[in-house]
């Protein structure tokens, strides 16, 4: 089992990733969702526009390591069924896990 951790810049939340991924997944989306909701809070503050600029900024750069991390666990998780499907493909041809060999039962 692993530990999945994604930080925002008002929480850190640590949540056991399922054996496929989907419940991490879930959560860093749920992540994104409010980190997208506080940029625009504060596009629309009267904060110093420098200031602002600046939060945002750090606020996209967190939405694109999130976006990074939901990537890596699809692309493990279709590497995954590639591997599964390999797995059975071996075990129903037996010439795949190089075995010619024929035993004549009648010599």
């Amino acid at each position: 089992m692993g530990i999945s951790i994604a930080a925002s810049s008002t929480n850190l939340n640590v949540t056991p990733a399922d054996s496929n991924g989907n419940n991490e997944i879930k959560q860093l989306e749920k992540q994104k969702t409010e980190l997208m909701k506080e940029a625009q809070s504060l596009k629309d503050s009267k904060m110093d526009e420098s200031e602002k600029q600046e939060k945002i900024r750090q606020i996209q750069q967190q939405i694109q390591l999130i976006e990074m991390e939901i990537q890596r666990i699809r692309s493990e998780k279709a590497e995954s069924k590639e591997n599964k499907k390999e797995e059975i493909s071996k075990k129903e041809d037996p010439k795949e896990t190089g075995s010619d060999n024929i035993i004549d039962i009648y010599a």
